[in-house]
């Protein structure tokens, strides 16, 4: 049987923690030990695998305002309550004012309406749809047929 998606994931996985490595010194140790274990692990699948030519994958950094994530939990959460569709300015005042961000600074409405945006292209599709009109507006997908 080909093990090659298991070779795949665990080669990634090993240059996740090469990346992590490199973001956060204080872990070595216990990062170093879980490549160890990997390294251990890979070499009961390919024994002449040579780990020297991986390169680290960049560790995902948190956003300025929050975690990975927390934006579009709120935003899933925001438009599942809402009553109609939002404006993604709508959805980012309102996640913002969830976060405890104030909502008065134009620069950091704006810088949090990109990441709240480009979180929403991502996920458009799948859960939210956009709804005709201008400004475009989202909706959770069963909201009713508004495609």
């Amino acid at each position: 049987m080909d093990k090659s998606h298991v070779l795949a994931a665990l080669f990634r996985k090993y240059c996740h923690l090469m990346g992590e490595l490199k973001r956060h010194p204080d872990r070595a140790v216990e990062i170093r030990q879980n490549m160890v274990h990997l390294e251990a692990t890979i070499r009961l699948f390919r024994p002449d695998a040579d780990l020297s030519k991986l390169r680290p994958i960049r560790a995902r950094k948190d956003t300025r305002w929050h975690k990975v994530g927390f934006g579009i939990r709120n935003v899933l959460d925001i438009l599942k309550q809402a009553d109609r569709p939002l404006t993604t300015r709508d959805i980012v005042l309102e996640v913002m004012k969830h976060a405890g961000l104030p909502t008065d600074d134009k620069k950091a409405v704006a810088a949090v309406c990109s990441s709240i945006h480009m979180s929403i292209l991502r996920r458009k599709g799948r859960g939210i749809v956009a709804v005709e009109g201008r400004p475009r507006r989202w909706a959770i997908s069963d909201f009713g047929n508004m495609h």
